[in-house]
């Protein structure tokens, strides 16, 4: 094809030279026609050629083909034995039939590997006889896979309907890859292509026998190899995308993880700057206990009734109790109270700062570290920070929520990693076992 095509493409030449009057009728005109209609028959008497020997082929697998009404063994040698002369015949036609027609040309170089193969008269024995053995081999390497299995469960059945089946299959399927194995040696052999057939055909049987004790199986093989061929991915590698799916689900799970865990320590990167400058402020307040007021105001006066004792008095009930702004603090409840104001007033410190941003400064807290933090959250993550610090709501309760979510989650994820590290484990060993058998068996 890519002769006429390179032809085609020179035919100015050829064609400008015929216009010569002195020319002969042996001028490059002559020549380029003569080349044209060789080449041209050439490539479609070599596809013809093909085509007929495949119809044939073809005819006798749908209808059979009567040899001295043999069968049995015999039918399958002489069916073999005629579809090696058809191939042998593709090699020889295009050459007989271009010198009948009186051309010239290299047609009878095709199939010229596989007729140098057939031509050597031991490879066609070697081949015939290794077919035998090969479907032998391949129902009784079948048969053995099966008895291994049985030993490790002996609920299964070898000898059932559908696995003597599967055993008759795999003779036939061991016979085809006999003749395959036998041929491409003989074809690649230098010289004595009868041995290199029959000790490749040996060595086929061998592997594939070896493959049977080991519990390989022959559609193991082929099966592995089809989806390879289909997919570009054999069916051992295949498994790994189980593991890498749920390593890739775990990953993109944990990836989640930490942009809920980075959202939750900015949230407590803010609760801490607000607990700081509460602890100093003068113009928050707060209620816990039943007691109200700054948090600073009441801390100093707590300090000094504790540490110093001073205002410190013993009630009716002859509890010790010290005065706070004119209410009644008693002294065994005003450590908790103590934190509890603290807490009260960092939620009112965080509350006024929202209110500033919120009224454009006309009232609340300035507090330029806490507001561009909330900017840069804001920013992040698209969303915005609790607008309250306290209540179910708040700061401080989706803080806690969030933290107690996030380690459940990775305690998880870190349960999901490992089961899936085991089953690596497991699933390494055994195609590295799958592998093996496939390996004998090829």
């Amino acid at each position: 094809a890519v002769k006429l095509a390179v032809l085609r493409l020179i035919a100015p030449i050829p064609i400008i030279s015929y216009m010569d009057p002195k020319g002969s009728k042996d001028s490059s005109f002559n020549a380029w026609v003569k080349a044209l209609t060789s080449t041209y028959l050439d490539l479609f008497i070599r596809l013809a050629v093909v085509y007929f020997v495949i119809f044939l082929i073809q005819d006798m697998i749908v209808n059979g083909v009567v040899i001295n009404h043999g069968d049995g063994l015999v039918g399958i040698l002489s069916l073999i034995i005629i579809w090696i002369g058809l191939f042998a015949f593709a090699k020889q036609a295009p050459k007989f039939i271009k010198e009948v027609l009186g051309m010239k040309g290299d047609a009878g170089k095709l199939f010229s590997g596989f007729g140098t193969a057939m031509g050597v008269g031991g490879a066609i024995g070697a081949i015939a006889g290794g077919t035998v053995g090969s479907t032998i081999t391949g129902a009784r390497a079948s048969r053995l896979a099966d008895e291994e299995r049985h030993k490790a469960d002996p609920t299964y059945n070898p000898n059932s309907l559908l696995n003597r089946g599967k055993h008759a299959a795999a003779g036939i399927f061991g016979g085809i890859g006999g003749i395959v194995t036998g041929t491409s040696a003989a074809m690649n052999a230098k010289d004595h292509s009868g041995r290199a057939a029959f000790d490749a055909i040996s060595k086929r049987n061998a592997s594939t026998l070896s493959a049977g004790r080991n519990g390989g199986t022959f559609f193991g093989a082929v099966g592995s190899d089809i989806r390879q061929m289909v997919t570009g991915e054999s069916t051992y590698d295949a498994l790994d995308a189980g593991w890498k799916a749920s390593e890739q689900r775990v990953k993109n799970a944990e990836l989640e993880l930490k942009r809920s865990q980075d959202n939750n320590a900015h949230r407590k990167s803010i609760m801490d700057r607000a607990k700081s400058k509460a602890t100093d402020c003068t113009t928050t307040t707060g209620t816990y206990g039943g007691i109200t007021g700054n948090y600073r105001d009441f801390h100093s006066v707590y300090t000094a009734a504790i540490q110093q004792g001073v205002g410190v008095t013993t009630n009716a009930a002859g509890e010790k109790v010290f005065n706070y702004n004119g209410q009644e603090v008693k002294l065994a409840q005003a450590q908790s109270i103590d934190l509890g104001l603290l807490d009260a007033n960092t939620a009112n410190f965080y509350e006024q700062v929202v209110e500033f941003e919120r009224t454009g400064g006309a009232s609340g807290i300035d507090d330029t570290s806490i507001l561009a933090d909330r900017a840069a959250y804001r920013t992040a993550t698209g969303g915005d920070l609790e607008a309250t610090f306290g209540g179910a709501t708040g700061l401080k309760a989706t803080y806690g929520n969030e933290a107690n979510s996030n380690k459940a989650e990775s305690d998880r994820l870190n349960r999901e990693r490992a089961d899936i590290n085991n089953q690596r484990q497991g699933y390494q060993s055994q195609r590295a076992q799958a592998n093996a058998k496939r390996f004998h068996q090829k």
